[in-house]
């Protein structure tokens, strides 16, 4: 969706007319009030990866919900599940930087073609 609104909104033409102007004050503001900001890659390292997912897993931690309530009572997740989260966080984080440079490259189209 935002591949298509930011380069729809900065090639709209300007106005003064006040209805005009409402109206991209409030597509800005439910942007910014109704759409998460994302970070591009999320990495994380290994080392930080195991041993914090196994402290918060026998801390009995509120942060992860299927956890709460039940320390002891679940298995920790095995390697195979392991990958399968980290496969997808990198289908998400190549999801994520497609979209950023989709953006990018069409933005830098509508400047380029206002330059010609």
């Amino acid at each position: 969706m935002l591949e298509e609104l930011w380069p729809a909104l900065t090639s709209a033409q300007h106005s003064e007319k006040p209805s005009i102007i409402k109206l991209f004050d409030w597509i800005s503001e439910a942007v910014f009030r109704g759409l998460d900001t994302f970070a591009l890659r999320i990495d994380i390292a290994e080392d930080v990866r195991k041993e914090k997912a196994l402290a918060l897993w026998e801390a009995d931690s509120p942060i992860i919900p299927e956890t709460a309530g039940k320390k002891g009572k679940e298995r920790f997740p095995e390697e195979a599940e392991v990958a399968e989260g980290l496969k997808a966080l990198q289908t998400e984080n190549e999801a994520n930087v497609k979209s950023y440079h989709g953006i990018i490259d069409k933005l830098c189209e509508q400047v380029e073609q206002t330059k010609s």
